[in-house]
């Protein structure tokens, strides 16, 4: 038991860490909130494990109490179900080769004035390589114009892409999305309207990607990954998020 303790505390307090610290980069949304809920849930387990223990006997001990403590249970093990499978599900989708001759579509993500945000720059760098690696693809950059952003998402993609050294003329730029189902659904129109390959490769963020590719799957497109990698301190945040996010996506739509 002491060892199982100190196992709880020391998670605890390390994941209070990780889901604190990308707040002060301004990244706050429910996988911050339920990773800080989890890391605490943790170290009161490590730190308060006998009181803990005594206040379950406690709801034991009667009826209602009972009844409340085991849809309780019920609840917290759907909840790590869902988590298992969904995070599972996130894991397995960044590792799906794209199919041969597919149209590159990278995701767009926040621009900061005219330059992208480090988890768009990293997009941006795993597009460039791949469309170095498959120089007949044909690449789709895909993002409206938000707040603070003084040019789309797009031309924040194509820009950049254009530094790396990829043609301008195999870009083509969607600017009117404003969320994930957006980005595909305005770039399958443009699949359409140029007659491109309906087999996608589709660039974004590892965390991102299972759900990218299954709303792709959902409109009629086989899809794969170009996987971005995100940086260390902000992944377990978004990771967690996505895993919302994605059981959303599957129940919901």
């Amino acid at each position: 038991m002491m060892v199982l303790r100190i196992l709880c505390t020391v998670l605890g307090a390390f994941g209070l860490f990780l889901f604190i610290a990308p707040i002060f980069r301004s990244v706050f949304n429910i996988g911050t909130i339920a990773g800080i809920l989890f890391s605490l849930l943790f170290l009161s387990l490590g730190l308060f494990e006998k009181k803990i223990g005594a206040l379950i006997v406690r709801m034991c001990q009667s009826r209602g109490t009972t009844i409340l403590f085991m849809v309780l249970v019920i609840l917290a093990a759907l909840l790590l179900g869902l988590l298992a499978f969904t995070g599972t599900r996130i894991v397995l989708a960044s590792h799906d080769a794209p199919p041969d001759d597919a149209t590159v579509i990278v995701l767009g993500c926040q621009v900061k004035g005219k330059n992208p945000s480090r988890m768009l720059g990293d997009r941006i760098s795993a597009a460039a390589k791949y469309l170095d690696e498959h120089p007949a693809a044909i690449c789709i950059a895909s993002g409206g114009k938000g707040n603070g952003e003084q040019i789309s998402e797009a031309r924040c993609i194509r820009d950049g892409l254009v530094a790396r050294g990829i043609s301008k003329d195999r870009i083509l730029l969607e600017e009117k999305s404003t969320t994930t189902r957006e980005n595909l659904l305005y770039s399958a129109r443009i699949l359409e309207r140029k007659n491109l390959p309906t087999d996608l490769a589709i660039v974004t963020n590892e965390f991102h990607e299972c759900r990218a590719e299954t709303i792709a799957e959902k409109m009629g497109f086989e899809a794969g990954a170009v996987p971005a990698g995100t940086y260390w301190l902000l992944l377990p945040t978004f990771f967690v998020r996505e895993q919302f996010a994605l059981a959303a996506e599957i129940l919901f739509h």
